[in-house]
């Protein structure tokens, strides 16, 4: 996934970017290990989700939670019999 990022090296200078990273918190180290201090990282793509039913509603839910950053919607369809 793709990552838009504004930061400033060490030098107070603005740079700008793109980056591939798995979230927002990898693009963070992988500027900080660069010495670039990161101001604004946002995903470039607009819409993202996850869905899923059984194990795979669960796992939405889980990927909801962990990737709350990066994720526009997730859905989790429960099956409900009587």
């Amino acid at each position: 996934m793709n990552f838009a990022f504004k930061g400033r090296n060490g030098r107070g200078e603005l740079v700008e970017g793109i980056v591939d990273a798995v979230n927002s918190d990898a693009v963070a180290a992988q500027l900080m290990a660069g010495g670039v201090v990161p101001v604004s990282i946002e995903a470039t793509s607009e819409a993202i989700s996850v869905a899923g039913g059984s194990y795979g509603g669960y796992m939405s839910l889980a990927c909801m939670e962990h990737y709350a950053d990066t994720l526009r919607c997730g859905i989790d369809v429960v099956y409900w019999r009587q």
